[in-house]
C-alpha cells in the first residue's frame, strides 16, 4: 500500500538523532535561529528589532535642499500631564487661600501667587534649617 520504501536505521545513527534532538530542544530560540540575529533597541527607527533589519537615517531637507540634523533619542518623552509634586500642591493651596486678599483680577492673580511663593520659601527654609540642627544635635550626641 506504501510506496516508500522502508530504511533500516543502525542503532549508532538512531542514537546520535536522538541525542542532537535533546539538545535542540534545550537551546534558546535565539540559538536555535542564529540567521535571525539578535535583537536590539534602534536608535534610528526607536523600535526593537533584529539586527539583520537595517535602518536607514532620513533626515529632513530644506527648500533648498540642505539636510537637517535629527536630534537623538537618548531620553525619555516625559509625562504629557505629570504628577503634582509636594511643594507645588502647597503653593496652589495657598494661593487660593491667599487670593481673597487680592480682588482685582488677573494681575492681583500674580500677586497672590508671589506672596505665596515668599511665605512656602520662608516655610521650606525653616524646615531644613530645623533638620540640619537636629542632624548636627545628633552627631553630637553620637560622637560621644
Amino acid at each position: 500500500m506504501n510506496n516508500e520504501p522502508e530504511f533500516e536505521i543502525k542503532p549508532e545513527i538512531a542514537k546520535a538523532i536522538a541525542s542532537i534532538r535533546e539538545k535542540y530542544q534545550e537551546k534558546s530560540f535565539n540559538e536555535r535561529n542564529p540567521q535571525l540575529g539578535r535583537m536590539v533597541n534602534c536608535p534610528l527607527c526607536d523600535r526593537r528589532h533584529r539586527t539583520s533589519e537595517i535602518c536607514l537615517q532620513r533626515f529632513a531637507k530644506t527648500e533648498e535642499g540642505v539636510e537637517l540634523v535629527a536630534r537623538g533619542h537618548d531620553h525619555g518623552k516625559g509625562r504629557i500631564n505629570r504628577h503634582w509634586n509636594k511643594r507645588s500642591l502647597e503653593l496652589v493651596d495657598l494661593t487660593r487661600r491667599l487670593i481673597i486678599f487680592y480682588p482685582n483680577g488677573e494681575e492681583d492673580v500674580k500677586k497672590a501667587r508671589s506672596a505665596a511663593i515668599n511665605i512656602l520659601r520662608k516655610k521650606w527654609h525653616m524646615e531644613s534649617k530645623r533638620i540640619q540642627r537636629q542632624q548636627k544635635l545628633s552627631r553630637k550626641i553620637n560622637r560621644g
